[in-house]
């Protein structure tokens, strides 16, 4: 997934206080931030009060950047700062897999041609899968969401999160792990 394409032109006018180009970069970016913050809390209406946020925290920091550097890791950092924050500040707990009802220990073997059943498929490992990525540590979140939700390679998530690459790595083999761990049990299926 590309990050979106804001001229840097139209971020220096937007530091120096022109609202229309200011709105430019909210437009643009509003679809990256709100998936990155859905990402990370998965409920909409908490996403879109991040994304709020994000914008915000935009306005009274963006005379800090510099202009000098790419703009898409400064923004991605200031937005996962903004979710790790919100997260200590709710003092949330993570949805525990355990917590599950019987309903949920699997899936029924269903006729591959049914278009319906398909999408209950999906929608059930969609659902697993984020049941799954709530389990995991904050950071490690935030660095699945960049490196595998916005197509970010490991050296850019590292500088959006300011931490050093092999720790980046090591979040994501951590969570990589971890998740098939939570998820193979749910996904097999008996042939």
């Amino acid at each position: 997934m590309q990050d979106p394409g804001v001229p840097i032109s139209v971020v220096r006018l937007a530091q120096a206080g022109d609202r229309t180009a200011f709105r430019t970069v909210v437009e643009a970016w509003s679809g990256a931030v709100f998936g990155l913050t859905y990402r990370f809390c998965f409920d909409r209406t908490e996403a879109e009060d991040l994304s709020q946020e994000i914008f915000l925290r935009l306005y009274n920091k963006l005379a800090l950047f510099d202009p000098t550097q790419p703009f898409a890791p400064w923004m991605y950092r200031l937005a996962a700062n903004v979710c790790l924050n919100w997260k200590k500040r709710r003092n949330l707990k993570p949805a525990s897999l355990d917590r599950m009802g019987p309903d949920d220990e699997g899936y029924d073997v269903a006729d591959p041609r049914d278009p319906a059943a398909e999408a209950q498929r999906q929608d059930e490992a969609r659902e697993a899968l984020q049941r799954a990525m709530s389990g995991l540590p904050d950071e490690a979140r935030a660095a699945i969401a960049l490196r595998y939700e916005r197509g970010m390679d490991v050296a850019e998530v590292a500088k959006a999160m300011e931490v050093p690459v092999g720790t980046v790595k090591t979040w994501l083999f951590r969570a990589r792990e971890r998740l098939r761990a939570m998820l193979a049990p749910e996904w097999e299926v008996e042939r």
